[in-house]
C-alpha cells in the first residue's frame, strides 16, 4: 500500500470513530437526564408533608394487606361507632346443670306408728299447714292395750304400797316401783303422749278405750305425704305422714365429676317456674351415682313465698373460682375470611386495625377472650360497619 492509501485509510476510520462516539455520549446525556428528574422529584417531596383528603370527604382508606381502615369524624357519628378500653374483670366460670326440688330433710319430720296397730280415724291430709302438737291420726293396737293394763295395774300397785310403806319391807316397795316404772317405759317406747301416761297414772282407763292411741305433729309444716287409709293396718316404721316446713327446701343437681372439682365457694343460682333464686351449696356429694355417673350437689334455698315444689325441676348455676380475664361485648366480635375472630382496635392516629383473638366463653352480653392486652381501645359498637368499610376499600383496590 502506498503512503497515500495509507493516509486515506486512517482518516476514514477516524470519521467513523468519531460518529461511534458523538452517538454514545448523547445517550449518556439522555440517560442522566431522566436519572436526574426521577431523583431530583424523590428527593424534593422526601422532606415535603402530604396533605390528607379533606376530612368532610369520603376517607374511608384501607390496605388489602392489613385491613387497616381510618374513618371520618362524620362517619363515626353516622355510624354510631364506640371505642372503649378493655380491662381484666374478675369472673368466675359458669355450669349449668339439671337439678330438682326436695323437701329439706333437716327441716322435715316423719310420722309412724311404733307397733302394729290399725288405723281408726285421721285429723290431717296432703297439704294441710299444721302446728306442732296437732292430733294427726287416732290408732288402734292390741300391744298398746295390753301395756295401758300393765302400766295402770302397776300404778296402782305402787300407789297401795307406798300407802303401807310402813308396814312393808324395803324390798316389795322397789319391786313395785320397778314394775310401774318398767310398764311407763313400755308406753314410752310404743310413743304414747306423756299427757296420755299421766292420766293413765291418774284416772286408769276411765271410760276410754285400752289400746287406743293417738299420734301428734312434732313439729310446725306443711302435710307433704300420707301414704294410708283408714282401716289400714300398718306395720311398725311405716310412714303415715311427712312433715316439712318449706320455707327452706333442697334442690339436688347433678354433675359431672369433672366439673365437681371445679366447682368452689357456695354460691350458686337456680331457675325454676319462670322465677330466679338464690342459693346455697351445702354438700356435694361423694358418692357417684351408678345410674347417671355424675356427682350430686345439694343447694338450700330460702323459699319463703313457697313457689319451689318439692318435685320440680330447676335450671341451676354452679360457679368455679373466680380468676381475671378480659370482657369485650360480645358484638365486637368479628369473623373475618379465614373464619376466625377478630375485634377492631384503635391505634394512636384513630385508625382501627383488625386483630385476631380467641373466644373462651360467654357471660351475659360479653365474652372473655386472649389475643389483645388490658387497655386496648376496641370498637364496641358499629364494628360491622368498620369491617364492611375495609372490605368495599379492598375490593375497590382491586379495580
Amino acid at each position: 500500500m502506498s503512503t497515500s492509501e495509507s493516509r486515506g485509510a486512517i482518516a476514514r476510520i477516524f470519521r467513523r470513530s468519531w460518529r461511534t462516539w458523538l452517538f454514545a455520549l448523547g445517550a449518556i446525556f439522555v440517560v442522566a437526564d431522566v436519572a436526574y428528574h426521577i431523583y431530583g422529584e424523590q428527593a424534593g417531596t422526601a422532606g415535603r408533608t402530604i396533605t390528607a383528603p379533606p376530612a368532610a370527604e369520603a376517607t374511608a382508606i384501607a390496605s388489602t394487606q392489613t385491613g387497616i381502615v381510618r374513618l371520618s369524624p362524620e362517619q363515626r357519628a353516622a355510624a354510631g361507632i364506640t371505642v372503649e378500653s378493655v380491662a381484666f374483670k374478675p369472673h368466675a366460670e359458669t355450669f349449668r346443670a339439671p337439678g330438682e326440688v326436695r323437701v329439706n330433710d333437716y327441716a322435715t319430720s316423719n310420722v309412724t306408728s311404733r307397733l302394729r296397730a290399725t288405723v281408726i280415724s285421721r285429723q290431717g291430709k296432703l297439704g294441710d299447714r299444721v302446728p306442732a302438737g296437732q292430733v294427726l291420726v287416732r290408732l288402734y293396737s292390741a300391744d298398746m292395750a295390753d301395756a295401758e293394763s300393765a302400766f295402770v295395774l302397776a300404778s296402782k300397785t305402787f300407789t297401795r304400797v307406798n300407802s303401807l310403806k310402813a308396814y312393808v319391807s324395803g324390798q316389795q316397795f322397789d319391786e313395785a316401783e320397778v314394775k310401774r316404772d318398767e310398764a311407763r317405759g313400755r308406753l314410752e317406747t310404743y310413743g304414747l303422749a306423756a299427757s296420755r301416761i299421766a292420766d293413765l297414772a291418774s284416772n286408769g282407763l276411765a271410760n276410754r278405750s285400752a289400746g287406743e292411741f293417738e299420734i301428734s305433729a312434732p313439729q310446725a309444716g306443711i302435710i307433704t305425704s300420707d301414704a294410708f287409709r283408714a282401716g289400714e293396718v300398718v306395720e311398725p316404721g311405716k310412714t303415715l305422714f311427712e312433715i316439712s316446713n318449706l320455707s327452706s327446701v333442697w334442690v339436688e343437681a347433678q354433675v359431672s365429676p369433672e366439673i365437681a372439682s371445679r366447682i368452689s365457694g357456695t354460691r350458686a343460682r337456680l331457675t325454676a317456674g319462670g322465677r330466679a333464686y338464690d342459693a346455697r351449696i351445702v354438700q356435694v356429694l361423694q358418692q357417684l351415682n351408678e345410674t347417671t355417673r355424675t356427682v350430686g350437689v345439694r343447694l338450700e334455698v330460702a323459699n319463703a313465698g313457697g313457689g319451689l315444689k318439692p318435685g320440680q325441676y330447676a335450671d341451676v348455676e354452679l360457679y368455679s373460682a373466680s380468676a381475671p380475664e378480659l370482657f369485650v361485648p360480645t358484638v365486637a366480635l368479628l369473623r373475618n375470611g379465614d373464619g376466625g375472630w377478630i375485634v377492631y382496635v384503635e391505634d394512636a392516629l384513630a385508625a382501627f386495625h383488625p386483630v385476631p383473638v380467641t373466644p373462651l366463653h360467654a357471660a351475659g352480653d360479653e365474652t372473655a377472650i386472649t389475643g389483645i392486652q388490658p387497655g386496648a381501645k376496641i370498637v364496641t359498637m358499629g364494628a360491622f360497619f368498620v369491617k364492611s368499610e375495609a372490605e368495599k376499600s379492598a375490593f375497590g383496590d382491586e379495580d
